[in-house]
């Protein structure tokens, strides 16, 4: 138990040491954008509209084009999102790109 103890203290020691080196950027790095009220009605706003349609929907389709297209669709939104903050230059244009990402995405994932 002592070496475990010992192993734990010196994770955490590292640990705390690798985060005083590392610069974590702060969502609130955009004041006037707002990103913890916007982000998250981006996501929500169209999964509760969705969730009326899913039934009718359902019918239509298949549960494998369901469940194979629509988590297609949803990996390729998960896989852009992170470019949309790399490559747009402003911090406007990564701000909006990421919100129409955001927006879009709960289209396919309200359907599965």
């Amino acid at each position: 138990m002592a070496g475990s103890a010992q192993q734990h203290e010196l994770f955490t020691t590292n640990l705390v040491k690798r985060c005083q080196c590392i610069k974590v950027k702060n969502i609130l790095e955009m004041p006037s954008y707002q990103p913890q009220f916007f982000f998250p009605f981006a996501v929500n706003s169209l999964i509760s509209i969705m969730q009326f349609i899913t039934p009718f929907i359902s019918e239509k389709l298949s549960y494998f084009t369901r469940v194979n297209v629509l988590f297609g669709a949803m990996t390729s939104f998960m896989v852009i999102l992170p470019l949309c903050t790399i490559y747009p230059e402003t911090q406007e244009g990564k701000f909006w790109a990421t919100f129409g990402i955001l927006l879009f995405f709960p289209l396919f994932n309200g359907v599965i």
